[in-house]
């Protein structure tokens, strides 16, 4: 999926075996870059697989699963381009 740009960048794919909701960013090639969260929810009725596509307007969804046998610690930084980028 992209905007309707020509030279807008497209979407990651969407595997359509997950049926349910599905969250994707995608980006606005104008002046500010902006990304936008968008939902696809995909359901199946008969042998048809609908897909309606809308802006989420909740917060971003992550779940982050460590199958491995290693601890994983993690933290979230706010991203400050006047101070390179580094979050500090």
């Amino acid at each position: 999926m992209h905007l309707t740009k020509l030279r807008s960048p497209r979407s990651p794919p969407i595997n359509i075996e997950d049926i349910g909701s599905v969250h994707f960013r995608l980006k606005n090639p104008g002046a500010d870059q902006s990304t936008h969260l968008i939902r696809a929810d995909l359901k199946i009725e008969g042998s048809t697989i609908f897909i309606h596509f809308s802006l989420a307007n909740e917060n971003w969804p992550f779940m982050i699963e460590n199958d491995s046998d290693y601890q994983v610690a993690l933290c979230q930084t706010v991203l400050h381009p006047f101070l390179g980028g580094d979050g500090i």
